[in-house]
């Protein structure tokens, strides 16, 4: 058995020449008995008749062959993946639904979700124009997201709405601070590759997830005796595999250290050196250039404690590393850089990753000296990149006594029984609202 190396669909439908006019429609969440149906005329009633919809369910095992494991199926990460698939289908949109489209179509959407049937619009596009002649050697691409409400009118420009698809203005970081809720319905998202490390570029040829799973087979399969299943086996339970924790000695953290998580594996002699340079550049920045006068101690966490080497493991260190350093930013060396002149390091652009809205984490580049003068803020950086969580959905998700709605101001009521009779939860709502339940959320 061969590994396979060539990109697939995974028996995705294609997108027919045939068909002037089609919309495809992913489904990542099983929907309620009859919610399939539904769905095709709830889009099907406000369409024209020349659109041909086609529907598509993959099977929870494609999904965990293409992206790695999650407890849910229509988490952001799964999500771009079945877009590269889609796209190699021939379709440039599509459309998911998701967990919140089901609930919104069997009346069973929680506390503060619109009942108005809502799904992701997804836009993939090549990151060189069609008309330029590179194009056929290049297949870089962008994916975008964008959640649409569904009502008629706006199911009647959809296709239009998919062909034009894309962020539309450059982020800043005031607009990500105003934006709140809105990341989902104004401002969309660009959605990167999890599986390939922070500003890399996208391809539409392999997922990231595709070409690590080809290259262990591939290993796995010329220099050992094991038969293919126990290979496919054994790769699949590789990716399931967590990163381990922070080590125990970071836990203690303090205001005098400066961490940077190394993205690289280095000797011990080239990590002393990296330590001093960086340590003497820090120092005397301090000394001459900082309004503050302090010390502050450089630490590096080198490779081998953590071992990231994509946006889902950078993701997944800061969330551990947040978790020790509130407020706090995380630095990291992205590979190895000139020290040979004393000069060098002062230019040398480092990376920072910090969390905004919604838990979207912003990556961009830094200089030390801006790195000691925006400790607990952002600098401004025109070249930077968004992380979503791959894991989560691309929508509001709290726990479920909270509402999803930000401005709804009621406060939830536990209770800590299932004995009330309905009487008796009525004269506890008398009592604390006064007769107003609207305001009551169980």
């Amino acid at each position: 058995m061969e590994a396979r190396m060539r990109p697939s669909s995974y028996g995705l439908p294609v997108n027919s020449p045939d068909h002037e006019k089609s919309l495809l429609i992913v489904s990542l969440m099983g929907l309620h008995k009859g919610g399939d149906v539904m769905l095709s005329q709830h889009f099907r009633k406000s369409l024209p008749d020349n659109v041909h919809i086609q529907t598509w369910h993959p099977s929870d095992s494609l999904l965990q062959s293409i992206a790695s494991k999650s407890p849910r199926r229509d988490c952001v990460g799964t999500i771009y993946a079945v877009a590269i698939l889609a796209y190699r289908s021939g379709w440039s949109g599509l459309i998911v639904a998701d967990a919140l489209t089901s609930r919104q179509l069997s009346g069973t959407q929680r506390v503060g979700e619109s009942p108005l049937v809502s799904v992701i619009m997804v836009a993939v596009k090549p990151s060189i124009p069609l008309s330029s002649p590179d194009t056929s050697e290049n297949d870089e691409v962008h994916v975008f997201l964008e959640r649409t409400t569904g009502d008629e009118g706006e199911n009647a420009a959809l296709l239009k709405a998919l062909q034009n698809l894309e962020v539309s203005e450059p982020y800043s970081y005031d607009w990500l601070y105003t934006m709140g809720d809105g990341i989902y319905t104004e401002m969309g998202l660009v959605l990167n590759d999890p599986d390939r490390p922070v500003f890399s570029a996208d391809t539409a040829k392999l997922l990231g997830h595709e070409e690590l799973s080809n290259a262990m087979t591939k290993i796995l399969l010329q220099h050992t005796p094991l038969p293919a299943e126990i290979v496919l086996r054994t790769v699949s339970y590789i990716h399931d595999e967590q990163l381990n924790p922070m080590p125990s000695w970071l836990g203690i953290f303090s205001l005098q250290n400066l961490y940077f998580v190394v993205l690289f594996p280095t000797t011990a002699e080239e990590l002393s050196t990296m330590h001093s340079t960086i340590q003497k550049a820090v120092s005397f920045l301090l000394e001459t250039k900082s309004r503050y006068r302090y010390e502050m101690n450089v630490r590096l966490i080198p490779w081998e404690l953590h071992r990231v080497a994509s946006r889902r493991d950078l993701l997944r260190t800061y969330r551990e590393y947040r978790q020790r350093q509130p407020g706090h930013n995380m630095h990291f060396i992205p590979g190895p850089f000139k020290y040979d002149d004393d000069d060098d390091v002062y230019f040398t652009k480092f990376g920072i990753i910090r969390f905004e809205i919604q838990e979207l984490a912003i990556v961009s580049w830094a200089t030390l000296g801006e790195i000691l003068e925006y400790t607990y803020g952002r600098p401004e950086c025109p070249n930077f990149e968004m992380i979503y969580p791959f894991d989560r959905p691309f929508h509001v998700d709290l726990p479920l006594w909270l509402s999803a709605d930000s401005e709804d101001d009621s406060i939830p009521v536990f209770y800590l029984t299932n004995k009330l009779t309905d009487e008796q939860d009525k004269a506890i709502r008398d009592e604390m609202d006064r007769g107003d339940d609207d305001h009551i959320k169980e």
